[in-house]
């Protein structure tokens, strides 16, 4: 689940957006077959069924963006920081 509070302009050209959110969520994934896993050179480990991965995450994450509007073409951008930090562009065409 992501809770967010976003919040954002409304301006012809550009546009600047920001949101801070809460983000929980939990993945369990099960795999079944044999599985050689390694470490280098020195370390193998051979896994058979069930092999079963379960990862977690949540925390506080904030996000800042803008978008450029140029007619029918527009071009975005945006940065969030969290967990897992990332980093986005993109373009769009509206008609």
């Amino acid at each position: 689940m992501l809770y967010q509070l976003i919040v954002g302009t409304k301006l012809n050209i550009v546009n600047f957006y920001g949101a801070v959110g809460y983000l929980d969520g939990k993945n369990q994934t099960d795999l079944l077959g044999t599985y050689r896993v390694s470490d280098g050179v020195f370390f193998s480990e051979e896994i058979e069924n069930p092999f079963s991965i379960t990862s977690e995450t949540k925390g506080v994450m904030a996000t800042v963006g803008a978008n450029l509007s140029l007619g029918f073409f527009g071009l975005n951008a945006n940065y969030t920081i969290g967990d897992f930090n990332s980093a986005s562009l993109g373009m769009n065409f509206t008609f």
